[in-house]
């Protein structure tokens, strides 16, 4: 197959894909070919942090939950993402890891692992976490987690200052895990501690984190300082201000900061009433807030965030890097978020208008319902 367009980052205008799989960039071509004319090919876009959408959860444990959050991907340009989890009891993330293992292939975008986001949390810090399941981290407890799916699980958000965390951030290191921090409450100091440990990403930085003080820089300062570091930011207005992430994207750089949704059932859906790892969820304008009115994941997608931050002055290829590339370079998908040969045939193609033209997952267009 030979696909025609605006190839990003290439002077070509012609990619050839054989079984799901970039086997050339230029050249004349022969086959069936999709012309994009003036359009946009982009990497697929990685969501390496999104709990649910279009009125599903991740947590619902369910095949219809995994098909409706895969497709729901697609029809916003992302092609691969890790369904997330909240803070819940071991036994309901087990299940969680199981049934987004089963819908890893198919229909939709791909599913490349899971981001066990809690329950090792701090109480102080829980925002829309479920205080009634938070915990210590406890290396039995994360084997059980880690071995519900041996190697699925590719990111462990926790937080560094509790008991335990030391030990559990080296052993999860060498399980080949992610571990971010995130939900905390922990100094500068222990921040930077964890790092040297193996933490390597932060999640949704600046939320549910201790801020960055001229005396005090804690976990955002530690993040923002430390260049093995990725910075994820929910760029949808709400989470955090155009000045402050693009203050974030300069000090780590475009190649350390990861667009990420954060999104929650009522993504796709209109205000109401929805549910958060067994809290009551209120969405009002769009916006998604637990009853004490802490944020609870945000109702929008990375192409929206993707949007964004070029609205806010963010060149394009920046931002292509911060929802491509480096989502994929920061969870080891080493066949993904770049346009090469060799590479997985994912791609996203944007009119000028950033517009959605269409979504190509291993070679094939998905056809929105």
């Amino acid at each position: 197959m030979q696909i025609i367009g605006r190839i990003f980052e290439s002077n070509e205008t012609r990619l050839t894909v054989e079984n799901g799989k970039i086997t050339g960039i230029g050249g004349e071509g022969s086959g069936e070919a999709l012309d994009f004319g003036e359009n946009m090919i982009l990497p697929g876009f990685i969501d390496v942090h999104t709990h649910g959408a279009m009125g599903v959860d991740t947590m619902d444990a369910t095949d219809e939950a995994m098909q409706t959050m895969k497709k729901h991907m697609a029809d916003h340009g992302v092609t691969a993402f890790l369904p997330t989890t909240v803070t819940m009891p071991t036994e309901a993330l087990c299940s969680a890891i199981r049934k987004a293992k089963e819908h890893a292939k198919g229909e939709g975008a791909e599913i490349l692992g899971v981001h066990l986001e809690g329950p090792y949390f701090s109480p102080k810090v829980a925002g829309a976490q479920n205080p009634a399941y938070l915990k210590t981290p406890d290396i039995t407890d994360i084997d059980t987690l880690l071995h519900a799916v041996p190697g699925f699980v590719r990111i462990m958000s926790l937080a560094p200052e509790t008991e335990g965390a030391p030990e559990a951030i080296a052993y999860l290191r060498r399980q080949g895990v992610v571990v971010a921090m995130g939900h905390t409450a922990a100094t500068y100091e222990t921040a930077k501690q964890a790092i040297s440990y193996g933490v390597t990403q932060a999640t949704h930085l600046y939320n549910c984190m201790t801020p960055l003080t001229h005396r005090a820089p804690g976990v955002v300062g530690a993040a923002l300082e430390s260049p093995s570091v990725y910075a994820e930011l929910i760029c949808d207005g709400v989470h955090v201000s155009p000045t402050a992430a693009k203050i974030a994207i300069r000090a780590k750089g475009s190649d350390k900061t990861v667009l990420i949704s954060d999104s929650m059932r009522a993504a796709g859906m209109a205000d109401g009433d929805y549910d958060l790892g067994g809290q009551r969820v209120i969405v009002l304008d769009g916006v998604a807030r637990i009853e004490d009115g802490n944020l609870a994941g945000s109702t929008s997608n990375v192409l929206d965030c993707f949007r964004n931050v070029v609205k806010w002055g963010i060149s394009f290829p920046e931002a292509v890097h911060m929802a491509s590339t480096n989502p994929a370079a920061a969870i080891g998908a080493g066949e993904k978020g770049n346009i090469r040969v060799g590479y997985d045939a994912d791609f996203v193609v944007l009119n000028p208008q950033l517009e959605l033209v269409a979504t190509i997952i291993g070679g094939k267009v998905w056809e929105q319902a």
